[in-house]
């Protein structure tokens, strides 16, 4: 009897254990896209769905269909110079602002990119922050990155025209070129990016 028990608490405890490593491993970025030669999504076209540090595409990326999750795009290889993330899809690259619409290496991310971070993390929400999408613009109540909310002017004092600047970074990232609507909000005496609209021009 002692024998039994003995081997259910171990099994119980292995149990436990593993259930502890699933709850904790962290989840893996997920993203997948179809980028074209062509703009409305035709011509030569590759499909990535994992990190690529060198596409060795012969010819520029006028237009990207989005299917799942959110990808950075960058003009050089090894992710490194112009870079951009891309939330959705675009019959159109140009807006984004890559050198000449060219892409030579991607990856699924979680990273928003642009802005200086390192405050709180929001209050609900994704790894952006909450938010509400329209059809032609995002309404972030607190724009973050990786979790962690950005500040409005790093370690500047906090003017309108550097919080303006940080959000505009940041919508670009979201595929914008416009920013609509920039607020501040105070914590912990750090002014971190708040209500921020981001739009496209004339939308």
């Amino acid at each position: 009897m002692r024998t039994l028990l003995s081997a259910c608490a171990l099994a119980i405890a292995v149990f436990s254990t593993v259930c502890v490593a699933q709850t904790t491993r962290p989840a893996l970025p997920s993203g997948e896209a179809i980028i074209y030669r062509d703009r409305n999504f035709s011509g030569p076209a590759v499909n990535v769905s994992q990190a690529e540090s060198n596409l060795r595409l012969a010819w520029r990326v006028n237009s990207i269909r989005l299917v799942r999750g959110r990808m950075e795009l960058c003009s050089e290889s090894r992710f490194r110079g112009r870079c951009v993330m891309v939330t959705r899809s675009y019959t159109d690259l140009s807006p984004l602002g890559l050198p000449g619409n060219r892409v030579q290496s991607m990856r699924p991310t979680f990273s928003s990119g642009g802005g200086n971070v390192g405050g709180p993390p929001p209050t609900g929400g994704s790894a952006l922050g909450p938010s509400l999408r329209g059809m032609s613009a995002t309404f972030f109540t607190q724009p973050s990155r990786n979790g962690r909310r950005i500040l409005a002017c790093g370690n500047a004092s906090a003017t309108a025209a550097c919080a303006t600047q940080a959000a505009a970074q940041f919508c670009r990232t979201q595929g914008y070129n416009f920013v609509g609507n920039v607020r501040q909000q105070t914590v912990r005496g750090r002014a971190y990016l708040a209500d921020v609209l981001c739009r496209h021009s004339g939308s």
